[in-house]
């Protein structure tokens, strides 16, 4: 799998990208879209919010 920072080339602090994330994972559920790529989004979230919670 391709690492997200990687496939967005942004290198920015773990609350924004977890915003982006959060942002394109709502879009994903509004059309009701599920795949590999959107359960990569959903482990980036959780890896990000564990790292922000720890800081």
């Amino acid at each position: 799998m391709i690492n997200m920072d990687e496939l967005f080339d942004i290198a920015d602090g773990p609350e924004q990208r977890l915003a982006r994330y959060q942002a394109c994972l709502q879009e994903f559920e509004r059309l009701n879209h599920e795949d590999n790529y959107v359960k990569q989004i959903r482990q980036e979230i959780q890896y990000l919010q564990r790292a922000i919670k720890s800081d």
